[in-house]
Parts: structure tokens; sequence; C-alpha cells
């Protein structure tokens, strides 16, 4: 979400968030209390310990743990003397 769509009508306490999507559930402008549009954000924070990014491929854990014994390096990913990446 782009600050920049985002607008907040202080006296009536409403927040607007405007698309880009020109058809569908969430074109055009939605208007909606402040208190809903928290509601909604705070919804995508993840809980305490809870995992919400998969990878799947070259950067899975098992993956890259066994390429990190044969000395392969991903490219754009820093390498650190016994350590972790």
């Amino acid at each position: 979400m782009a600050e920049s769509r985002l607008r907040y009508d202080s006296e009536r306490a409403e927040v607007e968030l405007a698309s880009d999507a020109s058809e569908g559930p969430y074109a055009g402008v939605q208007r909606m209390a402040a208190v809903e549009f928290l509601a909604r954000l705070v919804d995508h924070i993840p809980a305490k310990g809870e995992v919400r990014v998969r990878y799947h491929g070259a950067y899975a854990s098992r993956r890259r743990g066994g390429w990190r014994r044969r000395g392969v390096v991903l490219a754009g990913a820093r390498h650190e003397q016994g350590g972790r990446y």
C-alpha cells in the first residue's frame, strides 16, 4: 500500500484508499472508518514466531545449507565466515 494513495479526513475520521485497479473488488476509492482501516492493517502483522514467507528451490534452507557446505554462494547472498546468510 502506497502512502500517496491514502488520505485521512480528520473531520469525519475516515480513511480513503485509492486503488490503481480498473476493475475488480478493490477498484476505485474505498472509504472506511479510521478504526476499521487500522484493524485491516494490523491483520497483516504476523504473530510472534509466525512464518509468512516460504522459500522454495534454490533459496530453500536445505538447499542453501548443502551448497554452503560445498562452498557455493548464491548471487547477491552475503557469505559470512562461520555464520549464517
